[in-house]
This record gives structure tokens, C-alpha cells and sequence, in this order.
């Protein structure tokens, strides 16, 4: 009993670490958890949560096939706990394996309907794709050049539009931007990237989950602390300081929502 309560203590330390972006930290701790309590194989709850807790971590990192793994690892301890199965889900989805994602969510509601969790991800996943978006597929970005789809115009006042037009559309922007967040850059991430995940749908996925309010709120740097875009990777440590990869180039719907709005530091709200 005391070497679970050890293990327990050094979860929730893992836990504070997370909140404060300590995220190796917090991979550390919930493995010190483990070995602590020797819940590694034991099966059971507490060991479902550490991983679980990984699983989470490991996405934050961006690294997904581990988030994978961990998530799978709580399913073996506890195979009656949905929250193994939508942490499955959202790893399958960070990297445009929607079909993967489905079935992760649609276990985990099998076991718990009211797992909000799944039940978000569900919602987000038949959520509406934008009106007259191109139907032909681009290819992944290239380094230097961050990927936008061609024709893809951003929302809001558009070059053209005399004072009138204009300002009705940035009126209709200012009222209607969360429902413009789930409007996808790509019409399928997985055939018009070639499966690659690029960073226009890597900042969707995480606009779906920030709203839908299983991410914490972020903050756009709106081109203060911008990705020279040479990297080429989704992963690019700047790129994710920002989550609205590449935002400080054009087409991007975060930074052109703020630049309407005239702010440049804003937290994302629902």
C-alpha cells in the first residue's frame, strides 16, 4: 500500500509538471510512478492512468507513435476503461489516421457513452468542411514553404471588395470565427497530403481540440515568435510554442482573425 501511494505521489507531481509545460519532466515522473509502485504488467486502474498520462504527454511532444503505444499499454491494464481508447483516438488523429481514430473513439464510447472525450472528438470529426474549398489535392509542403492550399482564400475581407463588402465580411469573421476554425485547409488530410502530416492540418487538429475543450487555451504568437517554415516539420519546437504552425504566414486563420481584431497577443477563448 505505501509503494502505491509513493507511485500515486509521483504521479501527481508528473501531473503539476504537465500543467507547467515540463512535458520530458513529466514523462520522467509518471515512468518513476511505474517503477515505483511496480505497477508495470500489473494491470488495473492506477497503471491505466500512468499511461494514459504518457499517452498525453507523448502528443504534447509530438511524438504520436509512442502516444500510441501508451495508449494501448492503459487498454491492457485496464481493458474496461474508455480513457485508454480515446487517448488512442487522439494519437490516430494527430496524424491523419482518421479511420484508426473512429475506431479508437467508437470502442471508448462502447465502454462509456458518456465519455466526453470521444464524444467531442466524434462531434469534430463529422463537423462540416468549408464551402466551395478546392476539391483538387496539393502535396506536402516543402521546406521554406509552408503549405496552403491553392485557392484556399482566407476568411474575412477580401482584395476587391469595395469599404461596404468589406466590412460586412469582417463583421461576419468577428462573429462567426469558431465555426471558420473548423473549416479544414485540406478537403482530406489524408489523400490531399499524401499522408503526410502537414502543418496546415497539424493546426487544425489542434484548433479542433482547443476549441472543443480538451486542450488547454493557447496563445498565438501572430508572427512574433515565428518558424523560419525551413524546417519542414510539425514537430519544429517554434512551430509548436506557437500551436497555429507557421501562423505568421498568409492564409492563416488564427493570425488573420487577429489582425482584425487589431490584437496581437490574444488568448484563444471559446
Amino acid at each position: 500500500m505505501a509503494t502505491n501511494n509513493v507511485a500515486m505521489e509521483l504521479k501527481s507531481e508528473g501531473n503539476q509538471l504537465y500543467q507547467q509545460g515540463r512535458f520530458e519532466d513529466a514523462v520522467n515522473k509518471y515512468n518513476q510512478a511505474l517503477d515505483a509502485g511496480a505497477l508495470r504488467g500489473r494491470g488495473g486502474r492506477e497503471e491505466a492512468s500512468i499511461h494514459a498520462n504518457l499517452s498525453l504527454t507523448h502528443l504534447k511532444m509530438g511524438m504520436a507513435t509512442l502516444a500510441v503505444k501508451d495508449a494501448q499499454a492503459a487498454q491492457r491494464a485496464d481493458p474496461k476503461w474508455s480513457r485508454g481508447y480515446t487517448r488512442e483516438g487522439d494519437a490516430w488523429t494527430a496524424v491523419g489516421r482518421q479511420a484508426d481514430a473512429t475506431r479508437a473513439y467508437q470502442n471508448a464510447l462502447s465502454l462509456d457513452p458518456q465519455d466526453q472525450g470521444a464524444r467531442r472528438a466524434m462531434a469534430v470529426q463529422t463537423a462540416p468542411t468549408q464551402q466551395g474549398m478546392p476539391q483538387h489535392p496539393r502535396g506536402p509542403s516543402q521546406p521554406g514553404q509552408p503549405g496552403v492550399t491553392p485557392g484556399y482564400a482566407a476568411p474575412g475581407p477580401q482584395p476587391g471588395m469595395d469599404r461596404k463588402e468589406a466590412a460586412q465580411a469582417r463583421d461576419s469573421y468577428r462573429n462567426n470565427w469558431q465555426t471558420d476554425l473548423l473549416r479544414a485547409p485540406c478537403n482530406d488530410c489524408k489523400f490531399c497530403c499524401f499522408s503526410v502530416f502537414c502543418s496546415p492540418c497539424a493546426s487544425f487538429i489542434l484548433r479542433k481540440r482547443a476549441l472543443y475543450g480538451d486542450m488547454e487555451r493557447y496563445t498565438c504568437c501572430a508572427g512574433y515568435m515565428p518558424c523560419s517554415g525551413k524546417c519542414g516539420e510539425s514537430s519544429c519546437p517554434s512551430c509548436c510554442l506557437c500551436l497555429e504552425t507557421w501562423c505568421c504566414f498568409a492564409n492563416s486563420v488564427a493570425s488573420t482573425r487577429f489582425l482584425l481584431q487589431d490584437e496581437l497577443h490574444v488568448m484563444n477563448t471559446k
